[in-house]
């Protein structure tokens, strides 16, 4: 079993993801910390933003990959992001300008891109969204994970693409008869919703997990 999760940058997805997996005791695989970024993500406005967009690209594909043959030998595998799949939905909308505006020259590349991607990218079994009740909650977890590109003005845009992302996420689902959960990501910490989905989730793994 595929599960994902989906949410914007600063939900919690990783480190709920993490806990989780522990709790449940099955494998995940979630993107690497800042620390771990290459060049080309942690300073994109020098190197531009699909050279960005095509470095965290190049570590998702291979986790999707190796989780789904994972999936399909019978284990039971979390993953943090969801990103690649989706894009494709909502690359179009207005909220994406800040990342790739009209007059980029490679933004007819990472359409295409993103269309391949929805097609051959592996299909989950379940999709949880991390939905932030408010923008001050998300501000507040931003604050708390400490990264240094967070308190961009470009980086704080991406609030506004939440709800162009649960479309995806749920237009996505529709299509593919696939089960979507909407997690609300108030005020409760990483712990108790930890101990939320582990609830949640039980109740639909496979019964010798």
């Amino acid at each position: 079993m595929l599960i994902v999760f989906v949410g914007i940058p600063g939900s919690g997805k990783s480190s709920t993801v993490k806990k989780l997996a522990s709790l449940l005791n099955v494998k995940c695989f979630a993107e690497p910390e800042e620390e771990k970024w290459a060049d080309a993500a942690k300073d994109w406005k020098t190197y531009g933003s699909f050279s960005m967009l095509m470095w965290f690209r190049s570590i998702r594909v291979p986790m999707l990959i190796e989780a789904q043959k994972l999936s399909e030998e019978g284990e039971t595998i979390l993953i943090d992001t969801y990103y690649d799949k989706l894009l494709h939905y909502y690359i179009n909308k207005f909220c994406m300008r800040w990342l790739l505006s009209p007059s980029d020259r490679y933004l007819p590349v990472m359409k295409e891109i993103a269309a391949i991607d929805k097609d051959i990218l592996p299909d989950a079994d379940i999709v949880i969204f991390f939905e932030m009740n408010n923008k001050e909650n998300w501000l507040s977890s931003l604050k708390e994970r400490g990264r240094s590109t967070d308190n961009e003005e470009e980086f704080l845009k991406n609030f506004e693409t939440q709800k162009f992302l649960l479309e995806a996420s749920k237009k996505y689902c529709e299509e593919k008869n696939i089960e979507l959960i909407l997690f609300p990501r108030g005020t409760a910490s990483i712990e108790d919703s930890v101990l939320s989905l582990k609830k949640i989730l039980e109740e639909k793994l496979p019964k010798n997990k």
